[in-house]
């Protein structure tokens, strides 16, 4: 995910290798996240030239090596 690190915006860039799986699901070779102070902050890194390379990134080159990719967006909630 190099197009990822260079996105305006971006508060953390984390990645997870190797991930166990829950009870009868499937294992997931990597989780990337990428932190945003907010949701407006998010819309607008994703709507940045950068998010839009990222994007394309995504959608061609990993798609193909992965069709199993997915793709989430949530709010984080310290507890």
């Amino acid at each position: 995910m190099p197009p990822a690190k260079k996105l305006p915006g971006l508060q953390r860039y984390t990645i997870s290798r190797n991930v166990m799986p829950t009870p009868g699901g499937e294992p997931y070779y990597l989780v990337a996240e990428l932190d945003c102070d907010n949701l407006a902050a998010l819309q607008r890194v994703l709507q940045s030239p950068e998010g839009q390379a990222t994007a394309q990134d995504l959608e061609g080159h990993l798609a193909q090596l992965s069709p199993r990719l997915r793709s989430m967006i949530y709010e984080v909630e310290d507890v």
